[in-house]
C-alpha cells in the first residue's frame, strides 16, 4: 500500500486540533493525531453465553503518533505511522497475546477480565 496520498493524490495534511474546528468537516484530508491523543474504543459483547449489550467504552491513549485518511469527512480505513506507508486496518491491525482470567471470590463473586495487546503489522 505505498500509495502517494490518502485517496491518491496530496490531500492536506491537518493537525486534529485544527481538523476538529474546520467549518468544512466532510473534507477529503490526511488528518494528524499526537502521541496522546485520548481515542474512545466503544466494545459490543455479546453472544449466547451472555446477553448483548449496548457497549462499553474504553478510554484508549495513542502511544504514538499516527495520521488517518478522511474522505468525505469520515475515515476511510487507512492509517500510518507518520512518514510510513499507508495501511488499512482490517489487513494490518492485530489482536495478540489474548488472556482471559475468571475468578469467583466470596466478597465480589463472579468476575472476569480480558487483556490483549493492539499492535500495527509491518
Amino acid at each position: 500500500m505505498g500509495e502517494s496520498g490518502a485517496s491518491g493524490g496530496n490531500p492536506a495534511r491537518v493537525i486534529l486540533d485544527a481538523y476538529l474546528r474546520l467549518s468544512d468537516t466532510l473534507a477529503t484530508a490526511v488528518v494528524a493525531l499526537p502521541a496522546g491523543t485520548k481515542v474512545p474504543l466503544t466494545v459490543h459483547i455479546g453472544g449466547g453465553v451472555v446477553v448483548d449489550n449496548i457497549g462499553i467504552t474504553l478510554p484508549l491513549t495513542l502511544a504514538r503518533p499516527i495520521e488517518l485518511s478522511v474522505t468525505d469527512g469520515k475515515p476511510d480505513g487507512r492509517f500510518r505511522e507518520v512518514g510510513g506507508e499507508w495501511k488499512r486496518r482490517a489487513y494490518n491491525m492485530w489482536v495478540q497475546a489474548v488472556e482471559m482470567e475468571a475468578t469467583l471470590a466470596p466478597s465480589t463473586g463472579p468476575a472476569a477480565s480480558l487483556k490483549f495487546d493492539l499492535t500495527i503489522r509491518h
